[in-house]
């Protein structure tokens, strides 16, 4: 695609959208062999000592052999670390030994990955992957898992999927997790892509339910005590705002200032599920606590035009004092001029934010995109087309939302001075008439 030009016409967005509120993995962009769509995922975050890292290799070879027994033959592509090239499954030029593999990039102090994916190319949203990068930087930076796997199986195959992800916290005892949807991008290359970076920022103004994770970008824990700075823009700095499962490892709990039985009496609702995992003394929980694997209802997307889900508005309302806003959402730098909307620091900001009581996500919508279904706008003058409140996003704190009836015209304020524009939207809101 052109950097220079719009990657997606607002007429192709609402066709899409339109598509995505019917299926579980829509594709959303193609362009020859390249095709980028809905992916469910899983990562883990992973903290350890220098030491621990070729045994940690160890075990994720494991996991991805665990994985593979679990799905079957998925993968078309497998990634050759030393050769940094991707070849057929059962190529001879892959290795026979990946522990052996792990050992050699250990004496070149060097990162140890593994990828593969279900797609003909990485840069294909997939189905199924695995992606896992061992760090040896580990001062600062997590080792992570990321899995992604088919809704559709998943609807069909809960308990089996389950139960391999308790297996897989019993043996990586992860300091973070998540999983939801995502654009699918696996973790399977350094970056993701500007086409991938367009369509999560076009989504988002869409889906409450988009999750965005990037873990190559987003996987440090790096700070300075003695100096006291925080790097607000990664994952160590707080939990990401979760929109289906996500983990509280007793160091967040501690931070949190929160119990186990605190937890589950603030989330006490038949949706939410917590599983409790038992997490090693030495990982910052000298008193022996347990993880806490928290699932948020069911696998969705959440379209905007429904309204704040209320469970993510509950879970994110627990989390906020360690929630971590500002994280860097893009991987790849914006330009002023740049035609396509992508997450930059404030909007980075507001998307973190989304789910708290005072933030109104679709004042901050891209300009270009066209309006979620169900959601209504009119001009000062206009009659106004449904009932309910309706708020104008230019008049800034000047006024609370306003409630008109069907019929009646809409008011002439004034923005400012200069008399910008004023658009009033409909509020909505479950408890106004929605």
């Amino acid at each position: 695609m052109s950097t220079a030009s719009l990657f997606l016409h607002p007429d192709d967005i609402a066709e899409h959208i339109q598509a995505m509120q019917q299926a579980d993995h829509q594709l959303l962009y193609r362009n020859g062999s390249h095709a980028l769509g809905l992916s469910a995922y899983i990562t883990f975050y992973v903290y350890h000592t220098f030491d621990e890292h070729l045994g940690l290799s160890k075990k994720i070879i494991q996991l991805y052999d665990d994985f593979q027994a679990l799905i079957g033959d998925k993968f078309q592509k497998v990634w050759k670390h030393e050769t940094q090239v991707w070849l057929n499954p059962g190529d001879k030029r892959l290795p026979d030994d990946l522990y052996d593999v792990a050992i050699k990039m250990d004496k070149k102090e060097r990162k140890f990955w593994m990828r593969a994916t279900d797609k003909d190319a990485p840069d294909n949203s997939p189905l199924w992957s695995f992606s896992s990068m061992t760090s040896d930087y580990c001062q600062n930076e997590f080792t992570t898992v990321k899995l992604c796997f088919s809704p559709y199986w998943y609807a069909e195959n809960q308990d089996q999927w389950h139960d391999f992800i308790a297996h897989c916290f019993n043996v990586l005892q992860p300091e973070q997790c998540y999983s939801g949807y995502e654009i699918g991008n696996g973790n399977l290359g350094i970056m993701s892509s500007y086409e991938a970076e367009t369509l999560e920022r076009i989504c988002a103004d869409y889906f409450y339910g988009l999750d965005i994770d990037h873990p190559a970008a987003m996987a440090f824990h790096d700070y300075d005590d003695e100096n006291g700075y925080v790097n607000r823009s990664v994952i160590g700095a707080g939990i990401r705002t979760p929109t289906w499962s996500f983990m509280l490892s007793p160091y967040w709990l501690n931070k949190l200032g929160k119990t186990e039985a605190e937890v589950r009496a603030e989330l006490d609702d038949p949706r939410i599920t917590i599983t409790a995992f038992p997490h090693p003394k030495e990982r910052h929980n000298s008193e022996g606590h347990n993880a806490l694997w928290i699932q948020l209802g069911e696998l969705a997307l959440y379209p905007v035009g429904e309204g704040k889900p209320d469970v993510l508005v509950k879970a994110n309302r627990l989390i906020q004092p360690i929630r971590c806003d500002q994280l860097k959402l893009s991987s790849l730098d914006t330009w002023e001029d740049d035609p396509n909307p992508r997450f930059d620091y404030h909007s980075g900001i507001n998307w973190m934010q989304r789910f708290d009581d005072d933030m109104d996500w679709l004042r901050h919508r891209s300009p270009s995109s066209p309006l979620p279904p169900g959601v209504f706008e009119a001009k000062p003058g206009q009659t106004v087309p449904k009932a309910g409140y309706w708020y104008a996003p230019a008049l800034g704190d000047k006024t609370e939302p306003r409630y008109f009836e069907a019929g009646q015209q809409l008011p002439f304020d004034k923005a400012n001075e200069d008399g910008d524009e004023v658009t009033w939207y409909r509020q909505l809101d479950g408890n106004v008439g929605d």
